[in-house]
């Protein structure tokens, strides 16, 4: 039976009452920190820990720690986890939320960025997609049936009753290969 670590986040003050809890699951507690407490579970404690703890947030799965002193260690860091074992060929997902505390890496949003493109590079190198970093030309955008596709979708988004940011071709080119990745790197790498 697989074991994971889980980390569940609570208030300042609510430690202390977060431990009880797991350990009235039945789980052992690894360790207590200000604001959260890490302990170890299965599968089936990550359901019980989101149903049964009343003074958590939610329920976080450790998949991997390192230390990062610059973005390229972080890039690096982050590359080496191994995120197939936890996300599917097909999975959409999105790093929503980063903080650094104590950190020469202060900027969340190139915190952000930086594990995506490291989380993506891992997963394409793991499920055999060539990687390219290449955007389309617009020469290759004049071609065959993704400009038909993508002008009728810059008509619908221009349709809408709310008013959209008017996209041009590169934009709505960059949006067009988040939706059809595997198709778009063939044509990219052709």
């Amino acid at each position: 039976m697989n074991t994971f670590e889980l980390i569940v986040p609570c208030h300042f003050g609510l430690e202390a009452v977060m431990k009880k809890e797991i350990l009235d699951l039945g789980y052992e507690v690894s360790q207590v920190e200000d604001g959260r407490v890490t302990f170890i579970g299965d599968a089936e404690a990550i359901c019980r820990a989101n149903i049964f703890l009343r003074t958590t947030e939610r329920v976080l799965l450790k998949v991997g720690s390192f230390h990062a002193e610059t973005f390229e260690d972080l890039f690096q860091g982050t590359r080496a986890i191994p995120w197939e074992e936890y996300l599917p060929k097909d999975a959409k997902f999105w790093v929503a939320k980063a903080s650094s505390i104590k950190s020469k890496l202060f900027s969340p949003s190139d915190i952000q960025s930086i594990m995506k493109k490291a989380m993506v590079e891992r997963m394409k190198k793991a499920y055999g997609i060539p990687i390219s970093l290449e955007k389309p030309s617009v020469n290759w955008l004049k071609r065959g049936w993704i400009r038909k596709w993508i002008d009728w979708e810059m008509r619908v988004v221009s349709n809408c009753r709310k008013p959209f940011k008017k996209w041009s071709m590169m934009e709505m080119a960059d949006w067009c290969a988040s939706l059809f990745d595997n198709f778009l790197t063939v044509c990219y790498t052709s």
